[in-house]
């Protein structure tokens, strides 16, 4: 039980601190196939940064290649529109709903996104949107929906009531919805660059809260308690009531932080979470937190400014603002805000090179300094995965540093293999294909299409080709990449596909069982159609014949026929809603096959060829992983 703030204040403070208290704070066009680029700028290895990454000094420099244009949504939500763009809207007489920073020429879905999809609709499903997959494919897409200028969807059972513009008539404004998906995704820039470019008068208490919690997010605690100064001008709703406690604790205001506790308590606004933190801040009380399941920006703010770290299983939440949340504390966090940082990174929400300054901040004890050297016993946990990145980076001998690449690659990290082919990307990409450095052809090349360099990727590719006939190692690289490369930079009059290439994969997949082969073969064939490539009845070949289809896990219901309502309908919007919602959160590569081509052939029949392709690769790139020794 916790004790109350009474136990240490005269009764008479408690009384004359009450008045303080309650007044306390609430306070598509298709794009160009040109070679796809998975991770988006602010994401990338060769975003610009104030701690540019450090290259040994004999390192290989990258090979020369003709950049691939980035995707024109990413760079518009990195930049997040130009002052000219926001201010024509601020003048125009567009419905706030439909108030955006990506037209159709950086990235937005156009203008008519939603013509034809009920309101109604979009109202229900914009709160419930699963937004923590761990792929810059579908981050892109949720962004670019959130973010996108549009006509708001109208009234009426088929989104028909183009003439009624009264607001009221419309229900729950969608604004406030937008903009909190945002935030969960973890886009504080850009939601901080939406919400600033709306006209006072439309920012309401909802999105008033997102932008407080976009601050506690950050762990930008000092400019969240500025706004706390005059609390008599601000809600009274018991969010903004423990923002100003909690403000009140930072400043050493204990009396009033107490009081504000024991208010919160006697009006049935007891947190205990929250309760616990400000008292580890007080001095008062450490908290005994053995689990945190359904954390709150609040909650984690609170405890990263006590210097408590969460309960491991905040890591769990599905929502991408936690973990960066948790990897924006301090540094006595340890393993915890590694982890967070990795998590956060593979659902898009925090920078790769603030994950690789987090890597080079861990110091080595006095043994691994004395060791010299990294080993498997080094590598485990994300302290492991830390001085791995430590040991690659200080390698100056190429095929050194190519083992130490494809060890880190190959482990099992925080992230996932994508997040880990981003953080290495500098080194991988600076790596020449040579002969002597064909054992890792295969981990390196798999890295570089993950990381969206495919004309590097593309060398190793030639390389694996060139020595296939000397080398078990090239064959696997070969069978590994090829199926990458085909949806990556995919040509017009794509050749059909050579049986003889497709029973070489089949080949090289070491032992399997007939099931898992089967399933890995359909998985394969299921995710090139879907991308385009020209896959006949006849490359099905062997799973027709020996009744080996793979088991089909296709959902059925509301979700798998809307999307293909949707998307032969050309609504663009409710496409992508339904994309996002069918595929639930989750890893790419986890996701059903047949559930993907719906997906993926969905996305290209309006349009957004690319990102179906994008998605498609970062599926393949997952299920690539180094095949078992014959």
């Amino acid at each position: 039980m916790r004790p109350s703030t009474a136990e240490f204040l005269p009764r008479h403070m408690l009384i004359s601190g009450a008045v303080l208290a309650v007044l306390a704070v609430t306070g598509g066009e298709a794009l160009s196939q040109a070679p796809l680029q998975l991770t988006p700028p602010w994401m990338r290895a060769d975003a610009p940064s104030t701690s540019p990454e450090p290259k040994p000094q004999a390192q290989a420099q990258p090979q020369a290649q003709t950049a691939a244009p980035p995707s024109p949504a990413r760079e518009s939500v990195r930049s997040a529109v130009g002052p000219e763009s926001i201010e024509s809207q601020r003048l125009g007489s567009m419905d706030t709903d439909g108030f955006g920073l990506l037209d159709a020429t950086h990235g937005g879905f156009g203008k008519t996104m939603w013509q034809g999809t009920p309101r109604e609709v979009v109202r229900r499903l914009l709160p419930r949107l699963p937004l923590g997959a761990p792929s810059p494919a579908l981050h892109d897409l949720a962004s670019r929906l959130l973010l996108s200028t549009a006509t708001p969807p109208a009234s009426g059972a088929r989104g028909e009531n183009r003439d009624n513009k009264d607001n009221k008539d419309n229900g729950e404004p969608l604004l406030p919805l937008r903009v909190q998906g945002l935030l969960s995704l973890g886009e504080t820039k850009a939601f901080l660059d939406m919400t600033s470019a709306l006209p006072a008068e439309s920012v309401s208490g909802g999105v008033r809260q997102a932008k407080q919690e976009s601050l506690l997010i950050d762990g930008n605690l000092k400019a969240a308690c500025d706004g706390m100064e005059t609390p008599a001008t601000l809600p009274s709703d018991p969010f903004w009531r423990k923002n100003l406690i909690l403000c009140q604790a930072r400043s050493g205001a204990r009396d009033a932080a107490f009081l504000g506790l024991d208010l919160l308590r006697e009006q049935g606004h007891d947190d205990p979470v929250f309760h616990d933190a400000v008292w580890a801040l007080l001095g008062a009380q450490k908290p005994a937190l053995k689990s945190l399941p359904d954390p709150t920006p609040l909650h984690i703010a609170a405890l990263n400014a006590a210097g408590f770290p969460p309960p491991r299983d905040v890591l769990k939440s599905r929502t991408p603002s936690i973990p960066r949340a948790v990897a924006n504390g301090p540094a006595s966090f340890g393993d915890l805000r590694i982890e967070a940082a990795e998590r956060a990174e593979a659902m898009g929400a925090f920078d790769v090179q603030a994950l690789r300054d987090l890597y080079r901040s861990v110091e080595l004890d006095e043994k691994e300094k004395t060791a010299g050297k990294v080993n498997k016993g080094l590598a485990k946990g994300p302290r492991g995965r830390a001085l791995l990145y430590q040991a690659a980076l200080a390698e100056t001998d190429p095929k050194t540093q190519a083992g130490a690449l494809a060890r880190a690659l190959d482990l099992p990290a925080g992230g996932g293999f994508m997040t880990a082919a981003r953080v290495y990307a500098p080194m991988t990409e600076a790596l020449k294909p040579s002969p002597d450095l064909i054992a890792y052809a295969e981990t390196v090349g798999r890295a570089l299409y993950a990381a969206g360099k495919p004309d590097l990727a593309a060398g190793w590719l030639g390389l694996a080709r060139e020595q296939a006939s000397r080398s078990d190692d090239a064959t696997r690289a070969e069978h590994t990449l090829w199926p990458l490369a085909r949806l990556a930079q995919p040509t017009k009059g794509t050749a059909p596909l050579d049986p003889a290439v497709l029973a070489a994969w089949r080949a090289a997949q070491g032992k399997l069982s007939p099931d898992k082969l089967a399933a890995r073969f359909h998985a394969l064939l299921t995710l090139l159609d879907a991308g385009g490539e020209p896959v006949s009845a006849l490359d099905w070949g062997e799973l027709l014949e020996g009744g080996q289809m793979a088991a089909g896990k296709a959902p059925v219901g509301a979700a798998w026929t809307l999307l293909a309502q949707a998307s032969s309908g050309g609504r663009v919007g409710e496409t992508v809603l339904f994309t996002l919602m069918l595929v639930a959160g989750q890893d790419p590569a986890s996701v059903d096959p047949v559930t993907l081509h719906h997906v993926v052939t969905s996305l290209r029949r309006i349009g957004l060829e690319r990102e179906g392709r994008a998605l498609a690769l970062e599926a393949l790139v997952g299920m690539s992983q180094r095949v078992p020794e014959p």
